[in-house]
C-alpha cells in the first residue's frame, strides 16, 4: 500500500473522532533494551511514512503517529517525530503490542482520543495474550504544544498496529524450553516481525524466558542469561549468540540441553545451519569439541518424538490391529479379549496399547499383543486414551455427573483435578506428548470451547493449571493434533463438516500462518490425525470411509474395512 493510501484511511478512521479524556493503556513490564529504532525488518513492499508537516493540525499528528507505525520494514524512527523530545525519548514500544482492527469515534473532546475496536495484545516477547480490556482500549494521547507545532507529549509503550498490517509484517514461530524432567523440548508461540534479523528477535524471546516465569511446567537452561551485544549476527550460514550473565550448566548433558534450545529455535530462521554461543568470555563446548553447532542438535529432544512410531492402528472385525502402508497385522494372536472393543489407543514407542470396551465402561491397558498383566480401569464412557512421551496413559471418563480426569503411572491410577474441566460437560481430551499440555473440549450451553490447561509432575503427582480458553467453535465432533504445535478441530452445523486448525496460544488463524478452515462434504464423523509432523490428516466417515484433508492423498489411504484408525499417542 502507498504512503497515500496509507495515510488516507488512517486520516478517514480519524476523521471522526471527538473530543475529551480517556484512559491510557498500562505500560508495565521490566525494561527491555532494543538496540536503536529499527526492528527487524518486513518482507513485502516497503514503506517509509512521512513526518510531521509543518504547521501540522493535533488531527493530522494523531493521524501520521498511527500512520507511522505501519512502516515496512518495521521501525519507529517516524513515529517518534511526532512526539515531544521527552516523550520520544522515554516511549517503549517494544513493551507490548496492541493489534486492532480499526478506530472508532470517542465521546470526549481531544483529538487525541482514540478508541481501538476488535483489540488484543502481545506481551514484550510476542507471546499473544489474548482480547484486550475494553477500558485499555482506550488510548490517551496527550497533545501539546513544543516550539509552535504540535506534538503528542504522552503515549502508551506500545506499538499500536493495525491488523491488516501485522498480519503480513509478523509471523508466528516457536521457541523452545524443556519439560521439568529434561526429557524433551516444549515449543511456546511467539509471534516476531518477519525477515533479518528474525534470528535476533527470537533469541531474544527465548531469554526472556516462559510465559509466567514461575511456571512449574517448564524448564528453561538458558535463565539468567542476557544477549551481550544486543543482537545475534548471521554470517555465512552461522548465527553468534553472545550471552552474558550465570548459566547452570553442572554436567555435559545441561549443556546439550541448553544447545538444544537454541538449535530448535534458530532452525526456524532461513539460511543458519550452524551456530556458535559464547558466554562471556567461554565457548559452549559440547562433546567431542563441538563449538559450530548444528541446528539439527538435539533430536533426542524433540517435542514431537523422533521415535515415535508412524503406524496407525485400528480395529477390524471388532480386533485391534497394525496398519502400515497396505499392511495389516493382527495383535491379539492368543490373547484376544473376550469383549468386543470400541477402540484402542497405542503409546508411542508401539509397545503398550489401551483398549476400550464396546460399552464405553472399561479400559485395559497391556502389553501390545495383549500378553502379561494388565490393569484396568472402569467407569462410566471413557473417551479415546491418550499417551505422552513418559507412558502415562491418560483417561476421560464422560460421566453424567461431569468429567473426571485420570492418568495411569506405573501402573498407579491417579485423579487429576483440571479447574474448568474436571466435572464439567467435556467430549475430548488431548495430551501433548512433551506431556505438559493437556486440551479439551467443554460444551457448555450449545456451545463447544477448546480449552487449554498445563501439567507438571512433583514426584509421584501430577497438577494442572485453570484450564483457559483457545477456541469457541460449534457442532464439535473430534479433535485431534497436526504436528507438535497445532490442534485440529472437526465441527459439523447445519449439514457440513470442516476441519479448523488453531495455535496452541488461541491466535487467530489469519495471523497464526496457520491453514484456512476445510471443508468436508461428505458426511464425517471424527479425524484420523497425528502429532508427528507432515503425517496425512484424514477424515473419517460413519462407515469407515476415509476422506483425505489438507495434503493428504487417496495414494496413501490405508486398506478399508478398518475402523476407529489411530496414530500413536
Amino acid at each position: 500500500m502507498t504512503g497515500v493510501r496509507r495515510g488516507a484511511l488512517a486520516a478517514a478512521l480519524l476523521g471522526v473522532l471527538a473530543t475529551a479524556g480517556c484512559v491510557t493503556l498500562p505500560d508495565g513490564g521490566d525494561v527491555r533494551d532494543q538496540p536503536g529504532d529499527v526492528l527487524p525488518s518486513a518482507t513485502g513492499i516497503r514503506y517509509t511514512p512521512p513526518g510531521p508537516a509543518r504547521g501540522a493540525s493535533p488531527h493530522a499528528i494523531v493521524t501520521g503517529f498511527l500512520d507511522a507505525m505501519g512502516a515496512s520494514p518495521v521501525q519507529t524512527s517516524t513515529a517518534r517525530e511526532f512526539l515531544t523530545r521527552s516523550a520520544a525519548e522515554a516511549w517503549q514500544p517494544q513493551r507490548r503490542t496492541v493489534v486492532y482492527d480499526a478506530v472508532k469515534p470517542s465521546t470526549s473532546g481531544s483529538s487525541g482520543d482514540l478508541v481501538l475496536t476488535g483489540a488484543a495484545w502481545l506481551d514484550e516477547a510476542g507471546r499473544w495474550r489474548g482480547e484486550l480490556p475494553a477500558a485499555e482500549a482506550h488510548v490517551h494521547l496527550r497533545l501539546q504544544r513544543e516550539r509552535g507545532e504540535w506534538r503528542i507529549g504522552g503515549v502508551p509503550d506500545a506499538l499500536l498496529a493495525r491488523r491488516t498490517w501485522f498480519s503480513g509484517a509478523y509471523a508466528q514461530f516457536q521457541v523452545h524450553f524443556l519439560a521439568p524432567d529434561y526429557r524433551s523440548l516444549v515449543p511456546e508461540p511467539v509471534f516476531a516481525p518477519r525477515g533479518e534479523p528474525l534470528a535476533t528477535s527470537l533469541v531474544r524471546a527465548l531469554l526472556m524466558g516462559p510465559p509466567d516465569p514461575d511456571a512449574p511446567w517448564l524448564a528453561n537452561r538458558l535463565g539468567g542469561l542476557h544477549l551481550a551485544e544486543g543482537a545475534v549476527t548471521v554470517k555465512e550460514g552461522t548465527a553468534r549468540v553472545g550471552l552474558s550473565g550465570v548459566a547452570t550448566l553442572p554436567t555435559p548433558a545441561a549443556r546439550t540441553q541448553l544447545a538444544a534450545q537454541l538449535a530448535w529455535t534458530l532452525r526456524q530462521v532461513p539460511g543458519v545451519r550452524t551456530f556458535q554461543v559464547r558466554i562471556g568470555d567461554t565457548p559452549l563446548t559440547l562433546e567431542g569439541g563441538l563449538t559450530d553447532i548444528p541446528v539439527g542438535q538435539g533430536a533426542s529432544l524433540d517435542p514431537a518424538d523422533a521415535e515415535a512410531s508412524t503406524a496407525l492402528f485400528g480395529l477390524r472385525g471388532g480386533r485391534p490391529v497394525r496398519v502400515e502402508g497396505h499392511d495389516v497385522q493382527a495383535l491379539d494372536g492368543a490373547h484376544a479379549p473376550a469383549y468386543a472393543l470400541r477402540e484402542v489407543s497405542v503409546d508411542l514407542d508401539a509397545t503398550r496399547r489401551a483398549e476400550v470396551s464396546a460399552d464405553g465402561r472399561q479400559v485395559r491397558v497391556a502389553a501390545l499383543d495383549g500378553a502379561g498383566p494388565a490393569t484396568v480401569v472402569t467407569g462410566e464412557d471413557f473417551a479415546h486414551p491418550a499417551w505422552d512421551r513418559a507412558g502415562h496413559t491418560w483417561l476421560l471418563d464422560r460421566r453424567t455427573s461431569g468429567a473426571g480426569v485420570t492418568v495411569l503411572s506405573s501402573g498407579r491410577q491417579l485423579v487429576v483435578r483440571v479447574p474448568g474441566v474436571s466435572g464439567a460437560r467435556v467430549t475430548d481430551l488431548l495430551v501433548s506428548r512433551d506431556g505438559t499440555r493437556l486440551f479439551a473440549a467443554v460444551r457448555d450451553d450449545g456451545r463447544d470451547e477448546v480449552l487449554e490447561s498445563r501439567l507438571w509432575w512433583n514426584g509421584d503427582d501430577v497438577s494442572a493449571s485453570p484450564a483457559r480458553r483457545v477456541a469457541t467453535v460449534s457442532g464439535l465432533q473430534d479433535l485431534g493434533w497436526d504436528g507438535p504445535t497445532r490442534v485440529v478441530a472437526l465441527t459439523t452445523a447445519h449439514g457440513l463438516s470442516q476441519v479448523t486448525w488453531m495455535t496452541l496460544d488461541g491466535a487467530p488463524g489469519d495471523l497464526g500462518d496457520i491453514p484456512a478452515a476445510a471443508a468436508v462434504f461428505d458426511p464425517v464423523t471424527s479425524l484420523v490425525t497425528s502429532a508427528t509432523p507432515g503425517q496425512p490428516l484424514w477424515a473419517v466417515g460413519a462407515k469407515g470411509a476415509l476422506v483425505a484433508v489438507g495434503a493428504a492423498s487417496s495414494a496413501d489411504e490405508p486398506p478399508h474395512g478398518i475402523t476407529h484408525l489411530t496414530a500413536v499417542g
